[in-house]
């Protein structure tokens, strides 16, 4: 969980050595950009939190994974004005 703390930049890097990521909260941090690819690692990611942020860019290329459990997306409360959704089968998106 690294939720409420000063975050403003999420990049692959970070994920290295945390590769059995299955549940991943940023939620109320000051997440501005991903990086591409950024969740390409977590394999067996299911769900992300990344709501009350400052993200306003979201593209399937930060989730391209191998993860097929991967269905839990939140990004409510950002400032979403891009939203490529080319690709994915979700059982929860929250863009509130």
């Amino acid at each position: 969980d690294l939720s409420f703390n000063k975050i403003s930049i999420i990049m692959k890097k970070h994920f290295e050595t945390n590769l059995r990521l299955r549940f991943l909260s940023l939620n109320n941090n000051k997440i501005s950009v991903l990086e591409n690819y950024c969740f390409s690692l977590l394999s067996l990611l299911v769900s992300v939190d990344l709501s009350h942020n400052y993200i306003k860019k979201i593209s399937w290329d930060l989730f391209h994974t191998n993860a097929n459990s991967f269905n839990v997306l939140i990004l409510s409360n950002n400032q979403i004005n891009i939203f490529d959704t080319k690709r994915r089968n979700l059982d929860t998106l929250d863009l509130s």
